[in-house]
């Protein structure tokens, strides 16, 4: 493994077990903490990560190639495209994926548990009756300051709960 990070990376590709999906969006601010918080993950099997950026102005991609670089071979930024939106731009993510499961994160996200993808897999793997697996997560703004209860947000059917990750 490279001494970049502690997660396995899978050398070549084709040999990664999960794919980490990485979406995003003009998140310039966010997006060298979201992919340190996925090359943290401490597995037991090779990973791929596959960044997606949909046609960011702010400098998101250029960030992302600089980052990935480190990781030769075993991340990959998507090449730009126009303008998808974001469900066209997770398809893309997918379509790239070459692991046997798909982890999803989006550009301005964390991952604060180092064993997330360990338990999630393992998780997946022990049921194949489960066709996807889930964690708790944890709303924060853009200062770091997690909301209280009654401030959460209900959009389109989602609830925003602040819960132990």
């Amino acid at each position: 493994m490279s001494d970049t990070g502690s997660v396995s990376l899978a050398r070549p590709q084709s040999d990664c077990v999960v794919s980490v999906s990485v979406v995003t969006h003009n998140q310039r601010d966010w997006i060298l903490d979201t992919l340190h918080s996925v090359s943290a993950q401490q597995c037991s099997f090779p990973i791929e990560i596959i960044i997606a950026d949909d046609a960011s102005t702010d400098g998101t991609r250029e960030a992302a190639l600089e980052w990935a670089a480190e990781y030769d071979g075993v991340c990959h930024v998507l090449p730009p495209a126009e303008r998808l939106g974001i469900s066209a731009n997770h398809r893309r993510a997918f379509a790239a994926a070459r692991g046997d499961a798909i982890a999803v994160i989006e550009g301005d996200d964390l991952w604060i548990r180092t064993d997330k993808l360990e338990r999630q897999y393992s998780a997946l793997s022990a049921d194949p009756s489960l066709a996807m697996v889930a964690c708790r997560h944890v709303i924060v703004d853009g200062s770091g300051a997690e909301p209280r209860r009654g401030d959460l947000a209900i959009d389109g059917g989602f609830i925003g709960a602040v819960g132990e990750v």
